[in-house]
């Protein structure tokens, strides 16, 4: 009986500690709309900024973050050739948060024209 007890205990306690979890999704595009393909997600703790869990956003821009914790958080994304987004902090109290769709900010830079010049050699080597 005690045996029986005891494991119905432990798994009530296991069932509400994955019930007091949720899943965070979003969506990630740029100015024009376009989705930001893998494009790095990472749930950062609010107050102390460290790293809770990341993702990486899927070719139609979509993020999923699984299993999370009730608490205060930020996300931060990074993706190449647009500006590093960091969102205001908010809560997860629920079982799942869809986020506002993110757009990010390009960060790309004009360089000046290359010029590349090549010179034949004076003395030719030929077979015989």
């Amino acid at each position: 009986m005690k045996k029986l007890l005891l494991l119905l205990s432990g798994f009530l306690l296991m069932s509400s500690q994955v019930m007091a979890q949720a899943n965070i999704t979003g969506i990630i595009k740029d100015k024009d709309g376009e989705p930001a393909i893998a494009a790095v997600v990472a749930l950062m703790q609010s107050p102390g900024n460290t790293l809770v869990k990341a993702a990486v956003a899927g070719n139609d821009g979509t993020f999923t973050i699984k299993m999370v914790k009730k608490g205060s958080y930020t996300l931060q994304v990074q993706v190449i050739g647009f500006k590093n987004y960091s969102s205001k902090v908010f809560s997860v109290t629920g079982s799942s948060l869809k986020l506002d769709p993110i757009t990010l900010e390009s960060d790309i830079e004009a360089l000046e024209a290359i010029v590349v010049k090549a010179e034949k050699p004076m003395i030719q080597v030929l077979a015989d």
